[in-house]
């Protein structure tokens, strides 16, 4: 063989290995970066109770829309007691409960996360605990049962039905809603 042509084998061979190299290192970055199924969905959930604790104390609720799925689908059964299904009755609740500003803050502890083996669905149960003022001005702790449920949509998990247990104080405060433009604050 002659030296040009062991010169191009050689350097052929060269940009083969560095080819091969780059994809096998890329896959490895990708496995070492991708997070795991349950771990998305727990940061799915994070957001949605960051979008609560947001809307209790500011009163802004833009942040549900990334949370929420906005098929007509989507249900929340929230400690009101009402029902909402579709984004649009869902996104104009929270509107409505983000209008009083009742403050507080709301975590989601003792989790059970849970991940269809399709991957497509998941489910986290929890209890809801945390306190906010009621329309009157009073403090209220709450301990709420909850299931979150979600489906991949687009590559992201996306809310599609919240259930809590019903609170006969927000019951009262979230009917009343229309009524006061804000709490009282506690003295």
């Amino acid at each position: 063989m002659k030296k040009s042509n062991k010169l191009i084998v050689s350097l052929a061979f060269l940009a083969l290995l560095v080819s091969v190299g780059a994809g096998f290192a890329a896959r490895m970055n990708s496995a070492v970066t991708a997070i795991a199924p349950e771990d998305a969905l727990k940061a799915a959930n994070a957001k949605f109770y960051s979008s609560i604790n947001t809307m209790l104390t500011t009163g802004n609720t833009d942040s549900f829309s990334d949370v929420w799925s906005h098929r007509d689908s989507a249900s929340n059964f929230g400690p009101s007691g009402a029902r909402q299904v579709g984004w649009k009755s869902i996104d104009a609740e929270f509107k409505r409960e983000g209008a009083m500003k009742m403050g507080g803050n709301v975590t989601c502890e003792d989790m059970v996360v849970t991940v269809d083996t399709d991957g497509d669905t998941g489910y986290i149960t929890c209890v809801e605990v945390g306190n906010n003022m009621t329309i009157d001005g009073k403090s209220n702790q709450v301990t709420f049962r909850s299931t979150n449920i979600y489906r991949m949509e687009d590559g992201k998990w996306k809310l599609v039905h919240h259930h809590t247990d019903v609170a006969p104080v927000m019951k009262e405060s979230t009917s009343n809603a229309a009524n006061v433009a804000a709490p009282k604050t506690a003295k």
